[in-house]
């Protein structure tokens, strides 16, 4: 089925106040404050952050994401690909990452994500599940795979803690949502594929 153990993916995303709170978040000042991969499963999964403070910028983020990607990738040979596992990566984070290399002028970022792997988005999963108001989130589809208690803070806190230059705090909570998603994902395998999942 897939090759290899598989790749988590999430982004953390920083945009300059504009006064129009969260509506438009996703706009030309948007930018990647640290991406993170995660290589294994379950609470086993190894985790490699790429965040600004260390690299220096975005460019840097992109550069050294894509490169540890081809990386993985590459590791598979043959006719199966490996397994890439995000939540929200189809509609958020691989699109503002081939946007953004196309604008560093970077070549071969969409080869890299989108056919040198095999996607799953577990927000795709987390909709036809959800029959609540608005959307899903990760902490939601946690709680309902792993039971009550197994959720995680949201999201929105990382945008306080980048302004307020609580890096450490950033990290800390990538590395727990990435645990998390690798969880997550290791117990819908065992419910879809089975135990070899």
């Amino acid at each position: 089925m897939f090759q290899g153990e598989p790749v988590f993916l999430d982004l953390e995303l920083y945009r300059p106040p504009t006064g129009t709170g969260r509506a438009g978040f996703f706009n030309k000042n948007t930018k990647i404050i640290l991406a993170a991969i995660g290589v294994g499963a379950g609470r086993n999964v190894r985790i490699e952050l790429y965040p600004e403070w260390r690299l220096g910028g975005e460019k840097a983020i992109i550069e050294k994401l894509l490169g540890r990607l081809g990386e993985l990738s590459s590791v598979v040979e043959g006719r199966n690909k490996r397994l890439l596992v995000g939540y929200g990566i189809l509609t958020t984070d691989l699109p503002i990452i081939a946007a953004k290399s196309r604008a560093y002028r970077l070549r071969g970022a969409e080869s890299t994500l989108y056919r040198r792997f095999i996607v799953l988005d577990l927000f795709q999963y987390a909709l036809s599940k959800y029959r609540g108001e608005g959307l899903p989130s990760m902490a939601w589809l946690a709680g309902q795979v792993l039971g009550a208690g197994n959720t995680k803070r949201s999201g929105h806190i990382v945008h306080e803690l980048y302004e307020n230059g609580s890096y450490r705090e950033i990290e800390e909570y990538q590395y727990e949502e990435l645990r998390l998603l690798a969880r997550v994902y290791e117990a819908l395998a065992r419910e879809w594929w089975g135990p070899e999942g």
